[in-house]
């Protein structure tokens, strides 16, 4: 559920700073907590969600409608189609297996995007009506909080759904 806080980020600041954080957030977690040898593909599908999410999601209504397409975009062409082609060309492997291995993860995970990024945006209105009592400079503590209630509510929701090993293979590292 790591696309919860860059579509927090275009929620609030937009494409091109969605974009930004998120390549620098791929990049810093690659350096700080490699997994392997770094490899900027990566880093560029992760700024393309940020992108995606803030032309999706930045200034608009509270819409289902939002949510899906973010959703949708950012699992068919990230997810699905680009991020498939880096592995597919880092590991040899074929493409269109890659694609068909893949697959399963996009069924699953496109509904989890919708759901979780239809749960993100009341967060907005909800912080921006806590916000009203608190004082300017605790505003962006206000919004952290709600944001975190609401992913820690995703996770154990999910955590009643699938086994925490199940929620590993799904790519769900949370």
């Amino acid at each position: 559920l790591g696309f919860a806080a860059i579509a927090l980020c275009a929620m609030l600041y937009g494409p091109a700073w969605a974009a930004l954080v998120s390549a620098l957030g791929d990049l810093i977690g690659s350096l700080a907590f490699p997994t392997g040898a770094y490899f900027p593909g990566f880093t560029l599908t992760a700024a393309v969600t940020g992108l995606i999410f803030g032309l999706c999601l930045y200034k608009r209504e509270r819409s289902w409608i939002h949510a899906v397409l973010a959703a949708a975009l950012n699992c068919l062409i990230v997810s699905f189609l680009a991020n498939s082609a880096m592995i597919s060309f880092i590991t040899g492997n074929s493409y269109a297996a890659m694609l068909a291995t893949r697959a399963v993860q996009l069924a699953v995970m496109l509904p989890v995007q919708a759901a979780v990024l239809l749960l993100l945006t009341p967060t907005r209105v909800l912080a921006a009506l806590l916000s009203r009592f608190a004082y300017f400079r605790f505003r962006g503590l206000t919004y952290a909080l709600t944001a975190a209630a609401v992913f820690v509510g995703v996770r154990y929701v999910m955590g009643l759904l699938y086994p925490v090993s199940d929620l590993a293979l799904l790519g769900l590292y949370l």
